[in-house]
């Protein structure tokens, strides 16, 4: 564990057998940086009959912001069914209706089979407050 105080105070603690000076996200399991969520990116993304579509950030974060979000299915350009923010998959009996959301360092990437229609992700993605 360490506690910083200062301009810059913090309380980091590593996870076992990692020195918390040097210890990165991956090997702590706990952080007061991380007491709370900037949004950091919103929009919409469409994509058409499993065309996949990418937004990309302009630059690589250190870490993979969290998503939240939710889909709409397109009539004509125009939202029609709303659909919540849990990924899901439909398959059997003929249907084959699926969505995801894929979110990387540098990308969002949107992908949705709902027949041949289109679909809109609302998405807003989080990041680590600055520290």
């Amino acid at each position: 564990m360490l506690i910083k105080g200062g301009a810059s105070a913090a309380m980091t603690v590593s996870l076992p057998g990692y020195d918390v000076t040097t210890a990165d996200i991956t090997q702590t399991c706990f952080d007061s940086r991380w007491s709370g969520l900037v949004p950091y990116l919103r929009g919409t993304i469409d994509d058409i009959n499993d065309g996949g579509a990418t937004v990309s950030f302009g630059e690589t974060l250190a870490e993979i912001p969290l998503f939240i979000g939710h889909f709409k299915t397109l009539s004509g350009g125009v939202p029609t069914t709303t659909y919540a923010n849990t990924c899901t998959m439909f398959r059997g009996n003929g249907t084959d209706q699926w969505w995801y959301a894929e979110v990387g360092t540098s990308y969002l990437k949107f992908r949705a089979k709902f027949g041949s229609q289109a679909s809109r992700l609302y998405y807003t993605l989080f990041k680590r407050p600055a520290g």
